[in-house]
């Protein structure tokens, strides 16, 4: 039985490495908390925690369809 290694990819905008736990939707590839927030600072509370769930969910479906090709971009960690 083989392990499973997540996936790190970069954030879109900042560029710090997220794993697939904090991977959300984000200009057509992934991006941070941090970085959604900021985009969305001008919303009310509740706007910002429904797009985090969505981008959430749409990512994770985005992983699941593309995780052979996003494995061969990950980002590699130093052992």
């Amino acid at each position: 039985m083989s392990e499973h290694k997540g996936l790190v990819l970069g954030c879109s905008y900042c560029r710090t490495p997220l794993e697939e736990t904090q991977m959300f939707e984000f200009r057509d590839w992934v991006g941070c908390e941090t970085c959604i927030r900021d985009y969305y600072r001008s919303s009310v509370p509740e706007e910002i925690e429904h797009q985090l769930q969505i981008r959430r969910r749409n990512a994770m479906t985005w992983i699941a369809r593309n995780r052979k090709s996003l494995e061969k971009q990950s980002i590699r960690k130093a052992v």
